[in-house]
């Protein structure tokens, strides 16, 4: 009998990003590639919850 692989759910309510304001002036695009890297994360927090979904499916 397998293991159950680890539970990947992410609760996205609980993750906030904060950009501090250091005296500095952040880049834009800085910003942008910040909430491009946190939607690709999502996507694969889905593509794996769809692919545990499949295998389970397929074990019966």
């Amino acid at each position: 009998m397998n293991p159950r692989p680890l539970d990947w759910t992410v609760n996205w309510d609980e993750i906030e990003v904060e950009f501090t304001d250091l005296g500095y002036h952040q880049h834009p695009l800085e910003i942008v590639l910040t909430q491009v890297d946190i939607f690709l994360v999502k996507i694969e927090t889905w593509f794996h919850g769809l692919w545990q979904w499949w295998h389970d499916r397929q074990r019966g």
